[in-house]
């Protein structure tokens, strides 16, 4: 996907989101313009009470993912509309989020964000549109 100088840049600059990369565990797996995969290793902290993935876990990997997609140096992005569709249960899992531009314009991107597990079935789906603008 990326040129390795492009990844670490984009590890650099999402390495300071605590909560996605710190708390939850998530690791940048591969980063290009447009596209991002980022990758979780499922252990008991992300269970809900029936023991399966915490929808917010899934959830956090797929609006990190997008917006490593939607993110561009020199410009800030922020989440303005999302929706999530939790297909199949996940639990014992190494989790892989994918992200891809749908439409990227001036101001506003739209990404389409898929999350499999191990076995590669698709565990859930999401949809995010991002604004983006020049850092001030």
């Amino acid at each position: 996907m990326a040129d390795q100088s492009y990844l670490e840049r984009v590890r650099d600059f999402f390495g300071r989101d605590t909560f996605a990369m710190e708390t939850t565990g998530i690791a940048i797996e591969d980063a290009a313009p447009g596209e991002a995969t980022v990758t979780l290793d499922w252990t008991q902290r992300h269970s809900n009470a029936k023991g399966g993935v915490m929808g917010g876990v899934l959830f956090t990997m797929a609006d990190l993912a997008a917006s490593i997609a939607d993110w561009k140096e020199g410009e800030v992005n922020m989440t303005v509309d999302a929706s999530m569709q939790y297909l199949h249960g996940a639990r014992d899992a190494h989790l892989r989020a994918v992200a891809r531009a749908q439409r990227r314009g001036r101001s506003i991107g739209f990404y389409r964000v898929d999350i499999t597990d191990w076995t590669g079935a698709l565990v859930a789906q999401g949809s995010f549109t991002y604004m983006h603008k020049p850092l001030a």
